[in-house]
């Protein structure tokens, strides 16, 4: 698998180690292929039906009395995953 972010990987390198390494050095990382299309599709159905019935909030920046909503820093809408 060609991890995009990474340059060329490390001889040898797993894909769990390309993407860590994308990480690490880009902050991003791009890997085709890395989950069957029925996963993505069921994950992507799963987050609309969490958006809808609403599950997900604003994403939040900072720390403890800190934290606050920003949307020109982040404007994602986060959920925890159990």
């Amino acid at each position: 698998m060609r991890v995009h972010g990474s340059g060329r990987g490390a001889p040898g390198a797993s894909c769990a180690e390309e993407i860590a390494s994308a990480l690490v050095a880009y902050g991003w990382v791009a890997a085709p292929g890395f989950a069957p299309p029925e996963l993505v599709r069921a994950l992507r159905a799963e987050l609309l039906d969490a958006e809808e019935e609403g599950a997900l909030r604003a994403a939040r920046i900072g720390h403890g009395d800190q934290r606050q909503i920003n949307l020109s820093v982040r404007g994602d809408r986060i959920s925890w995953i159990d």
